[in-house]
C-alpha cells in the first residue's frame, strides 16, 4: 500500500492511555444503537499531530482512536507501519495499516526459559478490549493459526499485511515479564483458570494457550443460588454429598501430595447418577464441563490434562471401548499420559495432571473390563471405586418435597445449568489464602 492508496499517512504514537482503558461516551452510544461503530471512533476528538519523520522510519505505531494529522487527514485506529519505499525515482514515505488497535503489554514465559509468548491487549470490532496470552510458536508456518485465532476473537486484520503483523509481534519484546501457565491448576501459590488467576500473587501469572475457547469453566447464576438449589438438596442424600465433595477434592490433591483417583457411580438408567455428575460439574463450570467416556484413551488423556487440579467428570462408561478401560483407569490415577516420540525421535514432554474423577455407568469397572477380555487388577479397583446407586429413590434418600426421584433429578439438573462455576472459585479464594494450615493437616 502507498500513501495514495491510504486514507491517511501517519505520525507519532497517540498519547499514553489513548482509549485502551477509558470509557468512551461515543462507544456507549454506539452500543446503545445511536451510532455505527465507525461513527463512534470518528467522534473521538484529538489534537492534530505531525507525521512520523523520515529519521524514525521504519517503525510501528498504535493508535487507539481516529487520529488527525496536520493537513486535515486522519489515521484510522489500529497498528500502522510507517516506512520508506522507492517509487522508481526517490524514497517516499509509506504508511500501511496492519490491524485494529493491538498492544504488546508483556513478555510471557513458563519460568523455565521456555514457552515464550506475548500478552496481547486489543480492541475487537465490537469496540471492546480483550486480553490474550499468545504463544510465540503460533508465528511459525506463516502465522496462519495465529491470524485465525485473532480473527475469531474479533480483531480486524489487513490480509495484505500478514508479514508485517508477524514483524510487529516480534520486533521489540516488551520489557515487562509475566509468568505463564500452560494448563489449568496450581502455578506456585496461585490457581489458574482460563479466564482468571486466583490467589494473592495473581497479577504475576497468566494463562497462556493457543486456543481462545476454554468454555468449560464458564459461570452463570450466583453462589447463593448454587447453595440453595444444589448444595442444600445434598442434605440427607449421602451419594449426592459424596459426589459434591469429590468435586472440591481436585485442588487438594497436589497440595497433599496425593495421587488422583475417584468414584464410579453404578446403577440402572434414570436412577440419578448422571444428575449427581452434572451437579458436581456445576462446581467448576457449565454444560460444556462434563465429558463422555466415548473417546479413545488418548482423548481422555487430553481431557484429564484440561481439568488438571479440578474435577474430571466422565459420563456413561459403556460408550468406551472396554479394552481401553483398564488402561484409562490406571492413567487417570497415576496422573501421567503416554510417553511419545517427537518427529526427530526424541522424547516429548509427558502430560501430567492431578484430577479428582467422577464416572457413571450401568456397569461396574470389572464388568466393563470383562467384556473386553480383561481382568480387573487391585490397582485399578482402588483408583476408581465402584459406588452402587441403590438407595430408597434410585440415587436419592430424601426428595426434599418433590413427588418422585425423576422430578427431584430434573430440579437439580435445571439448577446445575442455572447456577454453575461459582462454587469452585469461592472455594479457591479461601484455599489460596489459607492461613490456618488446613492443607497441612490433611
Amino acid at each position: 500500500m502507498t500513501d495514495a492508496s491510504l486514507d491517511d499517512p501517519s505520525t507519532r504514537g497517540a498519547p499514553p492511555g489513548n482509549g485502551a482503558d477509558t470509557e468512551f461516551p461515543a462507544l456507549a452510544a454506539m452500543l446503545a444503537g445511536a451510532v455505527e461503530p465507525g461513527e463512534a471512533d470518528a467522534q473521538q476528538e484529538q489534537e492534530p499531530i505531525a507525521p512520523v519523520p523520515e529519521s524514525e522510519r521504519p517503525c510501528f505505531r498504535v493508535y487507539d482512536a481516529w487520529t488527525p494529522l496536520e493537513g486535515g487527514r486522519k489515521l484510522k485506529p489500529g497498528v500502522w507501519l510507517h516506512a520508506m519505499k522507492f517509487n522508481g525515482k526517490e524514497l517516499v514515505t509509506s504508511d500501511t495499516w496492519i490491524c485494529g488497535p493491538l498492544h504488546l503489554d508483556a513478555q510471557t514465559s513458563d519460568g523455565t526459559g521456555n514457552n515464550f509468548g506475548r500478552l496481547l491487549r486489543f480492541r475487537n470490532t465490537a469496540g471492546r478490549w480483550r486480553k490474550w496470552a499468545m504463544p510465540m510458536e503460533m508465528l511459525s508456518s506463516a502465522g496462519a493459526e495465529l491470524r485465525g485465532e485473532l480473527l475469531s476473537m474479533g480483531l480486524a486484520i489487513e490480509d495484505r499485511a500478514r508479514a508485517d503483523l508477524a514483524r510487529y509481534l516480534q520486533e521489540r519484546p516488551p520489557s515487562k515479564q509475566v509468568r505463564c501457565a500452560l494448563q489449568v491448576g496450581w502455578c506456585g501459590s496461585v490457581f489458574v483458570l482460563p479466564d482468571t488467576v486466583i490467589g494473592p500473587d495473581a497479577a504475576s501469572v497468566i494463562f497462556q494457550s493457543g486456543e481462545h475457547g476454554h468454555e468449560e469453566h464458564g459461570q452463570s447464576g450466583t453462589l447463593d443460588g448454587w447453595r440453595t438449589e444444589i448444595a442444600a438438596r445434598a442434605v440427607d442424600n449421602p451419594l449426592f454429598a459424596l459426589g459434591l465433595s469429590a468435586a472440591f477434592a481436585g485442588p487438594l490433591l497436589a497440595r497433599c501430595n496425593a495421587e488422583g483417583g475417584g468414584l464410579h457411580f453404578v446403577g440402572d438408567s434414570s436412577t440419578g447418577k448422571t444428575t449427581i455428575l452434572e451437579a458436581a460439574a456445576s462446581v467448576w463450570g457449565g454444560a460444556n464441563y462434563r465429558r463422555s467416556w466415548r473417546a479413545t484413551a488418548n482423548g481422555i488423556e487430553g481431557a484429564a490434562a484440561l481439568f488438571n487440579d479440578c474435577l474430571l467428570a466422565l459420563d456413561e462408561i459403556s460408550e468406551c471401548d472396554p479394552r481401553d478401560v483398564g488402561e484409562v483407569v490406571y492413567m487417570l490415577g497415576n496422573g501421567r499420559g503416554k510417553a511419545r516420540a517427537s518427529r526427530t525421535g526424541s522424547a516429548r514432554s509427558v502430560a501430567r495432571w492431578h484430577s479428582s474423577v467422577l464416572s457413571t455407568g450401568e456397569r461396574s469397572i470389572a464388568t466393563t473390563m470383562a467384556e473386553g477380555g480383561q481382568r480387573v487388577k487391585a490397582g485399578q479397583a482402588v483408583r476408581l471405586l465402584d459406588v452402587p446407586c441403590e438407595r430408597q429413590h434410585g440415587a436419592w434418600d430424601t426428595l426434599h418435597g418433590h413427588s418422585s426421584g425423576p422430578a427431584f433429578s430434573d430440579a437439580i439438573k435445571r439448577a446445575s445449568r442455572q447456577h454453575c462455576g461459582t462454587a469452585g472459585r469461592a472455594f479457591l479464594e479461601k484455599l489460596t489464602r489459607d492461613t490456618q494450615g488446613m492443607v497441612d493437616r490433611l
